[in-house]
């Protein structure tokens, strides 16, 4: 297990989790989340691509239509 943060709090994690694994555990779908990786934005085609690791800071904002 490796320690993150996402959106500003502490949280557990496997060890070699990719961002599309982070936001599946958190019951998200990809298709209404933008994601920044340490301040970096991460394009949803590179969610499966991009790995996490300990220390790392995650920030998710996900889309909802409506008014």
């Amino acid at each position: 297990m490796i320690e993150i943060k996402v959106n500003g709090e502490t949280r557990m994690t496997d060890e070699g989790v990719t961002l599309a694994g982070l936001i599946a555990d958190l019951g998200l779908d990809p298709k209404t989340v933008a994601a920044l990786v340490n301040d970096e934005i991460v394009e949803r085609e590179r969610f499966d691509a991009t790995g996490v690791k300990a220390g790392d800071t995650v920030e998710l904002v996900r889309f909802v239509p409506g008014g």
